[in-house]
Formats: C-alpha cells, structure tokens, sequence
C-alpha cells in the first residue's frame, strides 16, 4: 500500500440553513450540521468503512466529497489537489477516477434503456470511445467483470428483466467501466435481499483485489462494514465519534454510541 493518501478530507462542513418562511431573506439563526468538522485520510488499495444510523450525515459527506453538493468549509484532496478549487474541465476528469454506487439501483438506472446503454452511457458522456464496437467490448467486458454471463445475453436486456442483484451488479459495472480509483459506495447492498447481499458484497472484494480499488463504503450495519473495511469511521449527529483500525474500534471502542 502506497504511503501517501490517495484522499483527504480535511475540516468538512456542511450546514444547512433552518429558515423561519420560504421567503425569508434573514440572515439564519439554526443550522443543521449535517457534517461538522469531518476529517480523514485513505490510502491507496485501503478500504474504510463509515458507519452509523439514518440522518447522521454519511452520505451528505459522501455528496460532498465528490462536489455534488457545495461544502460549507473544508477541503478534500485527490492526490494533493484540492477538489474543491477545481474547475469544470478538472472536475469532469475527476469523476472519472472517483465513482459512486448509488443505494437505490431501481431508482438510478432508466428502465427505457438496455443495460449496454446503460453501462457505456459514462462512456459516451466523456467521449471515451470513437466506436460502437469498442464500446460494446468495455460493456461485455464490463458485464464479465461483475460476473453476468453469458455477458452478450445480459447486454440487451431492460431492466425490468433483471433481478435487484443483477441490478446492482450493473450499477458497480457503471462505475468500473471508467476504470476508478476510488469509489464510494453509499448503503450499497441495503435494498437487497439478505441472501444476496454476501454475495454483492464478495463481489466488491474480489474487484478491490483485482483493479487495486479503494473503497469508501456507507453503512448503518456494523457486520457489513466490518466485512469489507479496513478502517472504520463511527459517526454520530454530523461529526466522527471515533474512528480507527476496523477491529480495534469493534473490540475496544472508546465511545458510548459505539
């Protein structure tokens, strides 16, 4: 493993303003803090787990890591440069190298689209192939990767054929397509059914190891995120409660929400 982060996060804030009326132009009195004064580090090939329970403001944090959502303050570094000061050229070459998995694969992927078109669309978008062919060979290779075979059979499928694993298993096939360095993956197996979670989440590992991902996976379930971190981030009302080695923080936490 590399000895310099790939990513780090440092001092992030997100607040929200709590107005009185819709069309108060007063200056906020209340704030939420959906994530206050949230720093870290991951290491290339690591995988750190961020946990804890709905509305604690682990995937605010993660929208902001990416600059889907402004921060308040703070800043994330992608290998030293400061994400947040990029411009749109910059920003666009950045979503290539950080993805995320989204919770909800029903919700991201259009049903009116076959899963080829779906998987090359980020293709497509950053103009990365000058043919089809070259494009329906990344998706066929693409789809051999998440493990659908026979990938030519899955490629002209809707999704509406597709089960919620195999639904999933396009949306992580959507992301490794751009060949990413990092990705953040949000409650990624929580809308599955428990069988078929082990086996999403065997997956994950399996491509960790064969495309030297990192990974930044959002969870409320403990054994999930101690199956697949290495490093475990407790959160609690915006802010780290504790954070460390994944089974030092599991056996000998140091604080009560722990």
């Amino acid at each position: 493993m590399a000895s310099e982060p790939i990513l780090r996060v440092e001092e992030v804030r997100k607040w929200f303003p709590v107005r009185n009326s819709l069309f108060s132009f007063r200056q906020p009195s209340r704030w939420v803090k959906a994530v206050d004064n949230v720093s870290f580090e991951i290491k290339k090939g690591a995988s750190i787990a961020i946990a804890g329970e709905s509305g604690c403001g682990k995937t605010t944090l993660a929208r902001t890591i990416l600059r889907l959502i402004k921060p308040s303050s703070g800043a994330v570094y992608f290998k030293d440069e400061n994400i947040f000061e990029m411009n749109r050229l910059e920003l666009n070459q950045l979503r290539l190298k950080m993805q995320l998995i989204f919770q909800n694969p029903f919700e991201v992927l259009d049903p009116r689209h076959t899963v080829i078109d779906l998987i090359g669309e980020g293709l497509n978008i950053h103009k990365l192939e000058e043919s089809d062919e070259a494009l329906h060979d990344k998706v066929i290779s693409a789809l051999e990767d998440v493990r659908l075979i026979p990938a030519e059979d899955f490629a002209t499928r809707y999704t509406h054929e597709l089960s919620g694993g195999q639904l999933q298993r396009i949306a992580i096939a959507r992301s490794l397509i751009l060949k990413p360095e990092l990705i953040i993956a949000d409650e990624p197996v929580s809308m599955l059914d428990a069988s078929i979670r082990t086996e999403v989440m065997n997956l994950m590992t399996d491509l960790q190891k064969e495309k030297d991902l990192t990974y930044i996976f959002i969870t409320h379930d403990l054994a999930q995120a101690r199956y697949i971190g290495d490093y475990l981030i407790i959160m609690y009302l915006g802010r780290i409660a504790e954070m460390g080695p994944m089974e030092d923080v599991i056996q000998t936490p140091q604080h009560p929400y722990t």
